[in-house]
Order: C-alpha cells, then structure tokens, then sequence
C-alpha cells in the first residue's frame, strides 16, 4: 500500500476488523428487526430493511470461531451494510468503534497467494486497539453467495455514489443524522460510534450543551442537536440511540444521532450553509438531502466544555487545563497571562521612560519595565492585578488570545510556583512562561 487508507473499525467477539470505508454504506442499530427466511440459513442470519432496500444479513459466528457475542462499555451492536462493484449485503457486529487512518505500510499481508477462500487476508496494529483484521467485503460476498444488486459500478462513479468515487471530490467525512438534519463530519475529528449513554448530569440554560455524560471514565460534555444547529434543527421525535464522539487532541464532546449513513465526501461544488456559527457548507447529495458540514474542529474549539474530557474519573488530570483565557505578550521575553488578571490594555503610553509609577483613574500605581518604552514604536500599558494590589506594566506588544482550555499548565521542575503554559492545539506546540504578578517589595517572575 502507497497511500493512506481509512477503515472502519468494528468489535465482532474478541476480534476487531477493518472495513475500507470505500465498502461501507452505512450503519444500523442492531434493534433493527431481521425478517426470517425459510431456508436451510448458512451464514444467512435473516433480512433487514435498509435505506438501501433489503438487504441479506450475515452472521461470521455461523463459520467463525469467536464465540458469543459481548457487550464492552456499554457498545451497541450494529449491522454494518458493505457494498462492492454495484452490489451490497449486510453484516451483523458487536460495536462499531470508529474510524482510523492506517499509514502506508502498516497493513501487513498474512496469505501471500490471495487464497479466495480467506476472508482476511492482511492485518495492522492499530493504537489502543491493538490488531485489526481486515475484511475483504468481495470475497464475503461470494464465498456466502449472498447480496443484493445495487447500483452498477459505472453509474456509481457517474453518480457519486459510492466512497470511493467521491473521496476523489474532497475531504471524506463521517454522514449523520441529528435532530432531523444531515451533518457530514470530517473523519479527522469523528472519534467513534458509541451507544448513547445516559446523563449524568444536566447543564441549565439554552447554551449548546445538555449535560455530561461518561466516556471511559471520563466526563464528555454532550451536545443538545436542536440548541447548537440553530434554526435549521427540528424538534425531531426520532430516538437517538447513538452518540458520535467529537475529539481532537485531548478535546472532546458527544454528539447525539438518529443515523450513521457512511462515508461521503465533500463535493467540489458547494453553498454557504448561511446557518449556525458551527455549520460551513452545504450541497444537496444524490438521494436529495441537503447535507451540511459540520466544522467540528472549530466547535472542540470554541466550547469551554470540550476540555472537560481531559479529568480522568477521579476528576484529576495529568497537568492542569487552562480553565481561563490567556493572553500572549512580549517583553524581555514571550510571556503568558492570564486575562483575568487584566484591568486595561492603554495603547500610545505618554513619556514613561524611567518612571516608576503610572497615574490611572485617579490612582498612582507601580509601574513595571518603563524601560521597555525605549525603542519600542508603540509601547503598551497594561493594568494588572486585583484590588489593592493593582499595578502597570509596559510591554514591547501583545502578540495573541489564547481561548480557555486550549492549553496545559506545567510546573517548571526547580522552581516552585513557576508554570509553563503549553498550547495543546498549535503545531508544532509552543510553551510559554507564565508571568506571575508581583508581590509587595519583590519582583514578577
């Protein structure tokens, strides 16, 4: 393999496998009801009504060794639909995990004759997950001789309709439904696809998120659908018996869905989505849903509660979130602080060249760096502190905002009380010293 691939990763007993998401179609709840058939069965589990008609099911336990099926953290199972050269069947799972990207070279072939006999033929280690097997959806297709026609391979790339053809169009993205509308998430931030977990805990007032639930251990805000997509949202009775985790880095939220739908791509053709501050873009796709694109990235971003995934259960983290915002400054050096700490940011500061004290509102206070007006263009005042313990501080300029917990607070080993702040989210990451003020008769760090 020269290039990346991305896969679908599902449970099936102790096993996981990977499905190339150019072979997958979409996902049902497995509380779908399977319609019987009277036949002498095989692998053939029964029947099960699909947005793409009705599909043949198979079960890999009626030919596999891998024993009962198990229920891990709570996972849903899941009836994924598999579709190749224009025809489809359906396969029952334990869990649909997520998706990944393998790197080129990471799929190590095990059967180096292409034995049609195998079902999977190459392996890669895969994280936290460890090995998954990869599907080869054809030869499931022919070795259980059951699917049912789709639509012809050709007609599919005319139409875009399979992952494959529209990869080539854009960015591939994860296809949902939630709170009535379509929502295609770039797979760079769809985590996983989990079984929707219960709240334990509801959050007040009309912001975007409902509550928080738990996700390994950890408090994962969830998003309420109707209140972050705006008016384009329905109030939408559908059950939504699954969540997508959002993450990015060490950032996350639950979204909850009616529908997983498969992989698209974004078209190279596209509308202003005009809708919530979340929503980019918009197309209208082949089975005429308008589809818009969720910028999920700006959303972990932007949400405070997004960094709450960071505590483990017992609420503690490896190193402190930023709860506050913090802004960037250069002095002597490149220094962080946090905005709460603020009082007035005063540009074109007058003559302060070798003054100790800076007159604001009536108050003289002690005034930090006057030197730094020296070929400086346009020097800033800052007025810090709370209190009585106000002061000023001249600066060379102010340089960026950093958003509330998008950074890392660490000590700096020798030096009690002393904290570098990392930002988690730039690459490559860059650090910066946190400028503690000053106290009576010392010095700021």
């Amino acid at each position: 393999m020269t290039t990346a691939v991305t896969v679908a990763v599902a449970r099936l007993g102790p096993f996981h496998i990977g499905i190339d998401v150019a072979c997958l179609g979409g996902a049902l709840h497995a509380k779908t009801a399977l319609q019987p058939l009277a036949t002498r069965q095989g692998a053939l589990a029964g029947l099960a009504a699909t947005p793409q008609g009705l599909l043949p099911v198979v079960d890999l336990r009626r030919w596999l060794p891998i024993g009962d099926a198990t229920v891990v953290d709570g996972a849903a199972a899941a009836i994924l639909v598999l579709q190749c050269d224009g025809r489809r069947v359906a396969l029952q799972v334990d869990a649909l995990a997520g998706l990944v990207v393998l790197a080129p070279g990471s799929i190590e072939r095990r059967h180096q004759n292409h034995d049609p006999e195998e079902l999977f033929e190459a392996s890669a280690l895969v994280g936290a997950l460890g090995r998954i097997d990869l599907l080869e959806p054809e030869r499931l297709m022919n070795l259980a001789a059951l699917w049912a026609k789709g639509v012809p391979a050709a007609q599919a790339q005319e139409q875009g309709a399979t992952a494959a053809a529209l990869a080539a169009n854009g960015p591939l993205c994860a296809l949902v439904q939630a709170a009535g509308m379509w929502l295609a998430i770039p797979v760079g931030c769809a985590g996983e696809l989990l079984p929707l977990p219960a709240l334990e805990r509801s959050l007040p007032g009309t912001g975007p998120s409902r509550g928080l639930a738990r996700w390994r251990g950890r408090p994962v805000a969830m998003l309420a659908p109707q209140r972050m997509l705006g008016a384009g949202a329905a109030a939408d009775a559908t059950p939504e018996p699954w969540a997508m985790l959002l993450t990015h880095g060490p950032l996350a939220l639950m979204l909850p869905v009616q529908a997983f739908a498969g992989l698209v791509a974004i078209p190279a053709t596209v509308a202003d989505s005009g809708g919530a501050p979340w929503l980019s873009q918009c197309w209208i796709d082949a089975q005429q849903r308008q589809v818009h694109v969720l910028d999920a990235l700006a959303l972990l971003q932007q949400l405070p509660e997004a960094g709450l995934s960071q505590q483990d259960a017992t609420g503690r983290t490896e190193s402190a979130a930023s709860a506050s915002a913090y802004i960037v400054f250069e002095s002597d050096r490149r220094y962080a602080l946090a905005l709460d700490q603020v009082q007035a940011v005063l540009h074109g500061a007058p003559a302060l060249a070798d003054k100790d004290v800076f007159e604001w509102r009536g108050r003289q206070l002690p005034l930090l760096d006057s030197a730094m007006v020296n070929g400086t263009p346009s020097p800033v005042v800052m007025v810090l502190g709370q209190g009585e313990g106000l002061h000023a501080r001249v600066v060379r300029q102010l340089l960026t905002l950093v958003p509330a917990h998008t950074g890392r607070l660490y000590p700096i080993p020798g030096e009690p009380g002393q904290q570098m702040l990392t930002l988690t989210l730039a690459q490559p990451q860059v650090s910066y010293r946190v400028w503690q003020a000053p106290v009576p008769g010392g010095s700021a760090a």
